[in-house]
């Protein structure tokens, strides 16, 4: 009898533990991540799956780059010069514009009679003027515009000497001190346009113009062909 509660009191233990050791391990819980609501009607696109025209790049920065150098080539005597000049660069293929450069030369002196009220009282001022035999023409803009120019001197004293002259025929002129400057004629050439010649067409050209010189100059001097004349 004793033996028979004992195999039964060692069944209810033994049977348990056999169901917990054969049964299958369970899954271990995984993380719960939240996702953003996906809109009614629209579905997740990867990346491979969008169309190429929806991508958007992002823009490129802008690249300083160093200012570049056009080739001046002067000075010539007048426009005539200028024109045959271009002409042989054309026909080299080459581009090529005018380009005055306006240089200092000095002070001068300006001697002149007060500005009129309008371009007609100038007008008969400098006919009554020039009726006398004195050498004079009408200041067409600026600040003395229509006043009576006398002469402009390079040397005071000449300037001087022409207003006591003009005091002797009862005009009283004066004396405007200027700031004095001369125009030089170049030609420029287009950006990398003298790459297109090579030494020994420069050699060529130098010996029909043994004068002209050679400059570097900013491109950006030029804006553009219709900014010459």
């Amino acid at each position: 009898m004793r033996w028979i509660l004992v195999l039964l009191i060692a069944a209810n233990v033994a049977f348990p533990l056999w169901r917990m050791l054969s049964a299958p391990p369970r899954p271990l819980p995984t993380e719960i991540v939240e996702r953003p609501p996906v809109s009614a009607g629209k579905s997740l696109l990867l990346l491979h799956e969008l169309d190429p025209a929806q991508v958007h790049e992002r823009p490129e920065q802008p690249v300083d780059r160093p200012p570049s150098l056009c080739l001046m080539v002067g000075a010539f005597a007048s426009k005539d010069e200028v024109r045959q000049f271009m002409a042989r660069l054309a026909a080299l293929d080459v581009i090529s514009f005018e380009h005055a450069v306006d240089l200092p030369a000095g002070e001068g002196y300006w001697v002149y009679l007060q500005p009129l009220s309008n371009r007609d009282a100038a007008r008969r001022r400098l006919a009554e003027l020039h009726a006398r035999g004195v050498d004079s023409y009408i200041i067409p803009k600026g600040e003395l515009e229509n006043g009576i120019s006398l002469g402009v001197f390079t040397r005071r004293d000449l300037a001087e000497a022409r207003l006591a002259e003009l005091a002797r025929l009862g005009l009283s002129a004066k004396l405007h001190n200027i700031e004095r400057s001369y125009r030089e004629l170049w030609v420029m050439l287009g950006e990398a346009e003298e790459h297109k010649l090579d030494e020994s067409v420069w050699r060529s050209l130098a010996q029909e113009n043994i004068s002209l010189q050679r400059r570097q100059n900013l491109c950006s001097a030029v804006a553009s062909a219709k900014n010459f004349h």
